[in-house]
């Protein structure tokens, strides 16, 4: 909670700055743009190893292989990748470019959930 709360108040205080740079430079109100995102993403990614280990002790407990958990961290971190580079270039004014990475986005995510959709496939197969 106390994570979401810094990465907003950064975010709003970067977007008033920036707004209020555009005017004169707009050049260095991307450049704080960019900062900022780099700030608040290299502080998120210190806590994925505690949503790590959390997720690691549920498939021990419910006895389920690594695979789902890599599968499903593979998949989370490709569509945050996506969406922030799909937003930057929204952002550029770049809309066609936005499209193409989040069709991107979307067949990587197809690609990483397949070992999953394959093991249900398979598990469906023998109930029947």
């Amino acid at each position: 909670m106390e994570l979401i709360l810094k990465a907003a108040a950064a975010a709003l205080t970067a977007s008033f700055i920036a707004l209020l740079l555009k005017k004169f430079n707009p050049e260095l109100s991307g450049l704080l743009s960019l900062c900022t995102i780099a700030v608040i993403m290299i502080t998120a990614v210190n806590f994925i190893g505690e949503l790590k280990e959390l997720i690691r002790t549920a498939n021990r407990l419910a006895e389920i292989s690594d695979i789902y958990l890599i599968s499903i961290l593979k998949c989370l971190a490709v569509s945050i990748i996506a969406k922030l580079s799909s937003d930057l270039c929204k952002d550029a004014g770049q809309a066609a470019l936005a499209s193409a990475v989040e069709f991107a986005g979307c067949v990587c995510a197809a690609t990483v959930v397949l070992p999953l959709i394959i093991n249900m496939i398979n598990l469906v197969g023998t109930m029947v």
